[in-house]
């Protein structure tokens, strides 16, 4: 059976305006936020929380937490210690609050300095986490400086307050 070119490309031209995935007509699939150049990792981190208090900032009433942390994971500009300062937003009924934070990381090569946010379930009660002990979810993009300046390294993580898991990548900061 012989099929024509002009059939052949009606075909595609049919196919491509759909341009959607199953059950999505008319949508497309977005770009992933990984860059090209990124090189990715996964691993742990183990933290100890240093500093619990509250503090009301702009009229705001918060949990203000530090936490020391060793990471260790696939790539070793990713491994190290990780010095966080959080922020936990107060308010309602809810045992699920968003927070914020700020670090500085160090590894033997280099130091990153960055922002975090995510949320915290403080009860724990997550399928994953255990009953009673905070489990967040979250996360982190960290700018290189000294030996990776120029670089951009962003993770996500979930886990307890002591150990959580990460994964993530390092790539060339966007010009």
């Amino acid at each position: 059976m012989r099929i024509s070119p002009s059939l052949v490309v009606c075909f595609v031209l049919v196919l491509g305006a759909s341009g959607g995935t199953a059950g999505q007509e008319g949508q497309t699939v977005p770009d992933l936020t990984v860059p090209p150049d990124a090189e990715m990792f996964v691993g742990t981190e183990v933290c100890e929380r240093t500093y619990f208090g509250s503090e009301i900032i702009e009229e705001v009433n918060y949990i203000v937490e530090h936490f020391s942390c060793t990471t260790e994971t696939t790539d070793p500009r990713a491994s190290g210690i990780e010095e966080l300062d959080v922020y936990s937003r107060r308010g309602g009924a809810s045992s699920v609050l968003p927070w914020v934070a700020v670090g500085e990381f160090s590894t033997e090569g280099g130091s990153w300095r960055g922002r975090a946010e995510g949320m915290v379930d403080v009860r724990g009660v997550s399928p994953l986490g255990e009953r009673g002990a905070p489990f967040n979810y979250g996360e982190m993009t960290y700018a290189g400086e000294g030996a990776y300046e120029g670089l951009v390294m962003h993770y996500y993580f979930a886990g307890g307050n002591d150990v959580t898991g990460v994964a993530g990548w390092i790539a060339h900061a966007p010009e």
